[in-house]
């Protein structure tokens, strides 16, 4: 019994002996307190417990006498483990008997391996639906920054970094601060509007071409930094480590000036098109959001955009270079997951700061 492991209860005037092999505890016997004197110092040994049930009286006698020294049991409840295999194999057997004798393992009877698995139902991974929803709206919260911070930049560069004197400016610093847009990234975008970084240092241009995955999909990033050594660290890294390779991919695209006018409605691109050859444009179409779009030589994007304002009356709302891809080295997307898998790619790499614009020959199919 001594290589069981053994627990004692005290609760009122009675004393309960439980043993078990960790989880499972099995009743033993129990004796009446008040019938019991401690042993001290020089003293005798009281009457003998009163034993309902369980075990051999003698023994259970010397139990009783032995922890009657070890334990005191205060309070209305207290449970004490007071031993383990080894333990009550060294101290207690030599005590009880006057000599040692090897333990062998004991396992309880009523102990029994169980093995059991849920059935999983709908919903069980609740995780899983979260994270999905979560990245199609961190997408979609980098993909609005990025175009805050590029029409901030664009009016920054146009008519002023002063939102008081720049209405435009103020417009578009309103819209980037409703949608949450950190103060920090804000001033950054119109320091670098005026060609330079927040900290004031003077910004050069770099431009770093790719493959990406998961087709081989043709990439040009532009960015703007005041340490380029640092930029071309940072970005190579992202594509290398998104399976992207750095590689010459220019060829495939044609550099270009584009010029987008503000909105206007009832607008008809064969009432703009003479004026718009006439001022050095190549190309003339409207966008998404029906607005005016013109196509330059991409050293002629401020000139053109200029004289047709001053001859039309419409506004600029946004002038930059592009690297339009050749029309018949398109890669098709044949499915959907294909396109989150490079937009997801797109976005990791638009997250540098220094990121000012990426152009793929990709087309969803």
């Amino acid at each position: 019994m001594f290589r069981d492991v053994f627990a004692i209860c005290a609760t009122g005037r009675f004393q309960y002996v439980f043993k078990g092999c960790g989880p499972c505890w099995s009743f033993v016997s129990y004796f009446n307190l008040s019938q019991r004197c401690r042993r001290t110092a020089g003293s005798s040994v009281g009457p003998e417990p009163c034993w309902t049930s369980g075990l051999n009286a003698e023994i259970l006698h010397r139990f009783s006498i032995f922890f009657s020294v070890s334990i005191v049991f205060p309070g209305p409840l207290r449970l004490e483990i007071v031993a383990t295999t080894n333990f009550m194999a060294s101290v207690l057997s030599p005590r009880l008997w006057g000599a040692s004798r090897a333990a062998r393992p004991w396992k309880c009877e009523s102990c029994r391996t169980l093995s059991s698995s849920a059935f999983l139902q709908s919903g069980h991974n609740r995780w899983s639906t979260i994270k999905h929803d979560k990245g199609k709206n961190d997408r979609a919260k980098s993909k609005e920054r990025a175009l805050h911070v590029r029409d901030i930049i664009y009016a920054s560069k146009l008519y002023g970094p002063d939102p008081d004197t720049n209405p435009r400016l103020a417009l578009v610093i309103s819209k980037a601060k409703r949608s949450a847009m950190p103060k920090d990234t804000i001033e950054a975008a119109i320091a670098r509007g005026q060609g330079r970084s927040s900290t004031g240092a003077a910004l050069e241009p770099i431009t770093i071409e790719a493959l990406l995955p998961p087709l081989s999909v043709a990439a040009v990033i532009e960015c703007m930094t005041d340490q380029k050594l640092r930029t071309l660290q940072e970005v190579r890294y992202l594509i290398k480590h998104h399976g992207g390779t750095t590689t010459p991919t220019s060829y495939l695209f044609e550099k270009k000036g584009r010029i987008v006018f503000e909105k206007v409605e009832g607008l008809n691109v064969d009432d703009y098109l003479e004026q718009a050859i006439d001022a050095g444009a190549l190309d003339v179409d409207t966008d998404e959001q029906g607005r005016l779009r013109v196509f330059t030589e991409h050293s002629d994007t401020k000139d053109v955009g200029d004289k047709l304002s001053d001859t039309t009356g419409l506004n600029i709302e946004t002038s930059d270079i592009i690297w339009d891809p050749n029309k018949d080295t398109m890669v098709k997307l044949e499915s959907q997951e294909d396109a989150d898998k490079l937009e997801e790619i797109l976005n990791v790499i638009r997250d540098d700061s220094s990121v000012q614009g990426i152009y793929t020959n990709s087309i969803l199919g």
